[in-house]
Order: C-alpha cells, then structure tokens, then sequence
C-alpha cells in the first residue's frame, strides 16, 4: 500500500495543485481496497526564495513549526487519512517560513510511544519538547527530540516507526 502511494505521489506530485493531487492519489487508493488500508499523509510545497510552504495534511500528525518565539503546530484541516473514502475533499493550507524558521515533521511513533508505564508522550509534551529546540540546526532538533523519546520510554520496547525530518529556512 505504502508502494502505490509513493507510485502515485510520483506520478502527479508535479502535475497537479497539491490539493488535488492528494485528491487523485486517495480515489486511486480507494479503488479495490477491500482491506480497508489507509495512509496519513503530508504533502508540501516549498518556494525557497520566498520561504512559502503550501501543504495539505490527509490525517497526519501536524507539524511543527519552530522560531525564536518558541513552537507550535500548524494548524491542519481535518481531513481524512488516504484510501477511506473515495469522494474526500482535501484542503490546502500555507505559510511563509522565515529565516531560521524549522519546520519539524514526524510520525506518530514519536507522540505514540509508550514508556515502562504505558503512557505515551503525546502531543502536549512533544511539542513542549520542541519549544527548548529553537535556536539549534535542524539535525541538532532531531537528536535532540529522538533523545526525549528515548528518555521518555526509558527502557520500554518500541511499537512504531519513529521517523522526524527536520528542515530550517536559511
């Protein structure tokens, strides 16, 4: 499933305005999926001359935006993840990055993931996590993050992909 959607997010990621790619990829995937299968997905666009990011978020955690002012999500429409409905409406969504502002994005096996307790991170401490990240270059954010998810499970096996991908405007 993971395969076809990267086919599809090939196929008309440079054709389309994002909204309705994510359009054509999430009627491709509904098309025989008698499993259910679905994917959150985040596609953005970025200018980097003028630092504007057009994004469309289907289901995914919502990104962080980090500055000198500290971090906070973006905000996100609710759309659904790909592959659960056939006729879903996606929205585009943008923002101008500054200079030195970081866009931090990250899968749910960061706010996910459990300690020795059971008790995830989530999201209020991911993102407190992220706010003592302002100043630091973008694979400083990400060891740093991994590191508080670590300390955080403190021993306890992992259950998700953790994947983060950090990238500053310079």
């Amino acid at each position: 499933f993971m395969g076809a959607t990267h086919y599809l997010f090939r196929s008309v990621a440079s054709t389309l305005p994002i909204a309705d790619a994510v359009k054509q990829i999430n009627r491709s995937l509904c098309v025989d999926n008698e499993q259910c299968m679905f994917v959150t997905f985040w596609f953005g666009c970025l200018d980097l001359i003028s630092g504007e990011l057009n994004y469309v978020n289907a289901g995914h955690n919502a990104p962080i935006l980090i500055s000198d002012k500290g971090a906070t999500f973006l905000p996100n429409a609710d759309d659904m993840p790909l592959g659960v409905w056939e006729e879903a409406e996606f929205t585009s969504r943008s923002l101008t990055l500054g200079k030195g502002e970081m866009l931090l994005l990250y899968t749910d096996g960061v706010t996910e993931s459990m300690n020795t307790e059971n008790k995830e991170l989530g999201d209020t401490e991911t993102l407190s996590e992220a706010n003592a990240c302002a100043g630091l270059s973008a694979k400083e954010v990400v060891e740093k993050m991994l590191t508080h998810v670590r300390k955080h499970a403190n021993g306890a096996e992992q259950s998700d992909d953790i994947t983060m991908v950090a990238l500053m405007r310079k």
